[in-house]
């Protein structure tokens, strides 16, 4: 019996100190992936009701689940690392992406579309899991904060603009998310 590679092309640091984090919601192809994914993000979400629930609900948890995913993906993307505090939904959020490449691979029929996905997946798992550990601690995530501001981004800009009639000096450092 053959043994097969679970680590396909696991997440190295280049000598640079350079962490090659992939994301699946950075994928080229992931518009025509995100149907698919939110459908197997519906089925971990229908699965960790333990009692009969309303569609309605199953839906706004799994919506709650996929920014999440999201969201915590992208978080630890930008910080290339993950802080001590931050170890257990480290490990929650590489669960999670467990149970959604399960959910994912139990399909019938499987295609080159779900074949692309399941890697998609599977490399944004192994790049969570090894994430190297960084001194200090790091936010935590909560599904009550607003969507961060990244300076640099098209969003910040547009903030930054939109704000500017406002402040008491235009030309001044204040932008988005600078607090007196």
């Amino acid at each position: 019996m053959t043994e097969f590679n679970y680590q396909l092309n696991p997440v190295q640091v280049d000598p640079s100190g350079h962490y090659d984090f992939q994301n699946v919601f950075d994928f080229p192809d992931f518009i025509e992936m995100r149907p698919v994914l939110r459908e197997a993000v519906r089925q971990v979400a229908k699965e960790g009701v333990k009692e009969p629930t309303l569609p309605v609900q199953v839906e706004r948890m799994a919506t709650a689940l996929e920014e999440q995913l999201e969201r915590c993906t992208r978080k630890y993307e930008r910080q290339a690392g993950y802080y001590p505090n931050q170890k257990k939904e480290k490990n929650e959020l590489s669960r999670l992406f467990t149970h959604v490449l399960q959910a994912v691979s139990a399909r019938d029929e499987i295609d080159q579309d779900i074949e692309d996905l399941v890697y998609a997946v599977n490399q944004t798992r192994l790049s969570i899991i090894g994430l190297p550990l960084l001194e200090g601690e790091g936010p935590l995530y909560s599904p009550d904060q607003d969507q961060e501001l990244l300076p640099g981004t098209f969003y910040y800009l547009v903030a930054l603009e939109l704000v500017r009639p406002y402040l008491k000096d235009p030309k001044g450092g204040d932008g988005p998310g600078k607090r007196h």
